[in-house]
């Protein structure tokens, strides 16, 4: 059994996992997941800091019992600064489409700068997936604070030198429209240690490919 924290990305919540937590639970696997501060907890995001959604990921961990974080979009720089926080804590990381950053980016500079996504591929993903406007798995102010220039996605990673990329497993989604496939490529290429495999999906495959998504998961466990 593997203890395992699930961590969701940005304008979405923590059913943004939709039925992925109960089929591994079903595998008889401890999973928490996360709802990360300004993500439908009634928190403002734009005053949100970066410490605080590392901290929400944090309370699940535990030295004396490792646990599995596993990151979608967003979610990936979360739990990417948790892991080098707190490395004991951990056992394994897996990325699901997700930002793997270097020293010095930023979740803004990685959205904008590299991958080019903006509000509206990210809404044209939710779409796509069957995900309507109104959805609990959506909220939308998260999105916005995106090209907030003070917010929590304006904080730089840092840590990489540290980074347990040996330790690291990245599920790269094919057709994505919000990481572009070839970001994920160069992400992935700057930590050797990094394995990877590919899905032929969008943006959301815990939604689009859950059976494909789950079995990747589980052979990626530790």
């Amino acid at each position: 059994m593997a203890r395992i924290i699930l961590v969701h990305g940005m304008a979405a919540t923590a059913k943004s996992w939709f039925n992925v937590p109960a089929r591994l639970r079903a595998k008889s696997h401890d999973v928490t997941v996360v709802t990360l501060p300004g993500h439908g907890d009634g928190a403002d995001p734009a005053e949100v800091k970066l410490a605080e959604l590392v901290a929400a990921v944090e309370a699940g961990m535990d030295a004396s019992e490792p646990a599995v974080l596993i990151g979608h979009s967003m979610g990936g720089f979360i739990t990417s600064r948790a892991a080098v926080k707190d490395p004991d804590a951990v056992s394994k990381l897996i990325y699901v489409a997700a930002m793997l950053p270097k020293d010095g980016e930023t979740i803004q500079s990685i959205a904008l700068n590299r991958a080019g996504t903006n509000l509206l591929k990210i809404g044209r993903e939710f779409l796509k997936a069957g995900v309507l406007p109104g959805d609990p798995a959506l909220h939308g102010p998260a999105g916005a604070v995106l090209l907030s220039p003070d917010s929590f996605m304006t904080e730089p990673f840092s840590g990489g030198s540290q980074f347990p990329a040996d330790g690291a497993h990245y599920i790269r989604c094919r057709d994505d429209l919000v990481i572009d496939p070839v970001v994920q490529g160069e992400m992935i290429d700057a930590y050797p240690g990094v394995t990877s495999e590919v899905m032929p999906t969008g943006h959301l495959p815990q939604k689009t490919a859950e059976d494909d998504l789950v079995k990747r998961i589980l052979e990626a466990l530790p």
